[in-house]
């Protein structure tokens, strides 16, 4: 059963790294949006900002292909332009867009797995991993 109220944080990053039927560019872009998302201060997917750049670095894209990722994302419904309050610190012509994901269509592509749903926690055990 998909529980929404369960996408926050990793289990946000997890529930879009999982969506099937995205092409490769338009899910490496997704899920590096959504990573901004979660260590925002709106919690829920909500009021993530990356620049273009950023994500293009993340991704391995260019930003044109980052700027194509984001329109094919938001005609699907995936995401939608959010409170772009939240740049009004940045100087006119260098603002990122805010970015909402909608968890109600994210959750319409399939069942997400959730750690009630499974019995288990991906992350167990990860504190014992080295550093780099």
């Amino acid at each position: 059963m998909t529980k929404t109220k369960d996408l926050t944080g990793y289990g946000l990053t997890n529930a879009v790294r999982n969506i099937e039927g995205l092409s490769p560019r338009d899910k490496s872009v997704f899920v590096a949006l959504a990573s901004y998302a979660k260590h925002s201060k709106n919690s829920a997917g909500k009021g993530a900002y990356p620049k273009i750049a950023t994500l293009a670095k993340n991704t391995g894209y260019c930003p044109e292909s980052v700027i194509r990722a984001l329109t094919s994302l938001k005609a699907k419904g995936l995401i939608r332009l959010g409170d772009q309050s939240l740049v009004a610190k940045y100087p006119p012509g260098r603002k990122p867009k805010v970015y909402d994901i909608d968890l109600d269509v994210l959750a319409s592509w399939g069942e997400i797995p959730t750690i009630a749903d499974t019995g288990t926690d991906p992350y167990a055990g990860m504190a014992d991993l080295p550093a780099f």
